[in-house]
């Protein structure tokens, strides 16, 4: 899939809901577009130049994935979390989370360990252009991939179908740019304990990572 989202020249028509998928949903993780706030198909549309259509086929991916809620013949808008729904996701996700670290140190090749240093790397390069949007994509695909590397599939289902719900809850409360670099400094510090398998470290850490959000 091509990263190029806003040279529309670039685009082919086939891939323009997946582009204008993208867009919108980093309109969404980087705090542009807030819980409530109406997507602004009109402008979107502009952007790309394109007709609605296209549009309106992101909207219904956005809505299947639980970023949005579509509103029938009227408007699409982001969906809104409370504190209490994010605390009550945070005990499932610690749950999730502390299995997949615990799975992971018990199976991880090294092939495995570079894939997931791989992934660290590009968390490092989108926050170093200032892309918090692209970061939190990023953020996601580092604790997704680690479930993958498990080899446990319920497992990674389950946390997929946490997604959604999770980038919601990161516009409850917004992290600032430090408190964004010190999320990666965690990363890095997971990275480190869980090459080493130290289960009981990976565990303490992930809980602690996970918490912080909060």
């Amino acid at each position: 899939m091509s990263e190029n989202l806003f040279n529309s020249n670039a685009v082919k028509l086939d891939t323009l809901p997946d582009q204008v998928f993208l867009r919108i949903k980093k309109m969404i993780l980087s705090g542009e577009l807030k819980g409530g706030d109406r997507i602004p198909e009109v402008r979107i549309a502009q952007e790309f130049g394109v007709s609605r259509t296209p549009i309106r086929e992101a909207l219904r991916k956005l809505d299947e994935y639980g970023l949005i809620s579509i509103k029938p013949r009227r408007y699409a808008e982001v969906l809104q979390m409370s504190h209490d729904e994010v605390v009550e996701l945070t005990i499932v996700r610690l749950h999730l989370e502390r299995l997949a670290v615990k799975l992971f140190s018990e199976r991880a090749t090294d092939d495995d360990i570079a894939a997931l240093g791989n992934l660290l790397a590009d968390c490092h390069t989108t926050f170093d252009k200032g892309d918090i949007g692209g970061f939190y994509e990023k953020d996601s695909q580092f604790h997704i991939e680690i479930a993958k590397r498990t080899g446990n599939s319920f497992l990674v289902i389950a946390m997929e179908s946490l997604d959604a719900k999770v980038q919601l809850s990161r516009l409850v409360k917004p992290l600032n740019t430090e408190e964004v670099r010190s999320a990666l400094a965690e990363h890095d510090e997971l990275f480190a304990i869980l090459k080493s398998k130290d289960i009981q470290a990976a565990q303490k850490h992930i809980e602690k990572h996970i918490n912080s959000n909060l």
